[in-house]
């Protein structure tokens, strides 16, 4: 776990769920990390949990569905933190099981705005700190098998985690290979409050990062411990 000490992560839709897995397997691993969620009372939380690591650890409000928002965290997460290594774009809001037939054009729209236009958003102000501070980066969308399998009453979710499938193909290819980008699509993922069950999803990420191709299992329904074990193996 040694490759990410003294590094800083950032999280979008870090304060609970499969992104406070992330978090914290990047803590427990020794980066300094920042969160960004909407929920101040999940934000206290997440950040008391993640400081239990010993390393520093900021948790800022921001609704990446908003560009100006999402400017200013992220400005403020390099005037506390001094730099941003990597970013995990994972903040994203699901459908409302509405038939295709009576889904509105405001719906479709905020699906979009967030799980889209989000991401784009929130890897272009990393790509250009990275750029602009040199020595490389890395960056992780978190999709869906929906956006190969399809979702019934989800279409609109479906679309948009094909389409940061193919915004980070593109990128990988324009931004190597100093920038690597890489996308995970987990399926049903157990990400219940029990102690137990704290995710510990930053494995499967920090292997998609390295070196070795990830590959995730399939067949059965998975939990963010279970997604975990390989950390160690794919960063040596």
């Amino acid at each position: 776990m040694q490759e990410e000490t003294r590094r800083v992560a950032l999280v979008t839709g870090g304060n609970s769920g499969i992104g406070l897995g992330f978090a914290s397997g990047l803590a427990q691993a020794g980066a300094a990390v920042c969160i960004w969620g909407t929920n101040e009372e999940k934000n206290r939380a997440a950040e008391e949990s993640l400081r239990a690591h010993g390393g520093r650890v900021l948790a800022l409000r921001c609704d990446v569905g908003d560009p100006h928002q999402i400017a200013e965290a992220f400005a403020r997460t390099v005037e506390e933190l001094g730099r941003v290594d990597a970013c995990y774009a994972n903040a994203g809001v699901g459908g409302r099981g509405t038939p295709f037939v009576d889904l509105g054009l405001e719906e479709w729209r905020r699906i979009f705005q967030i799980n889209m236009e989000g991401v784009f958003q929130t890897f272009q102000q990393a790509i250009r700190h990275m750029i602009e501070r040199g020595g490389g980066g890395s960056l992780v969308v978190t999709s869906s098998s929906s956006a190969i399998f399809g979702a019934p009453r989800s279409e609109h979710y479906a679309a948009t985690k094909a389409g940061v499938i193919a915004l980070a193909k593109g990128l990988a290819k324009e931004n190597a290979p100093d920038i690597r980008v890489n996308t995970i699509a987990p399926a049903a993922v157990d990400t219940g409050s029990a102690s137990d069950r704290v995710p510990l999803m930053a494995s499967i990420v920090c292997w998609a990062c390295s070196i070795a191709r990830s590959r995730c299992a399939g067949g059965r329904r998975s939990t963010p411990r279970r997604r975990s074990g390989s950390w160690s193996r794919a960063t040596r």
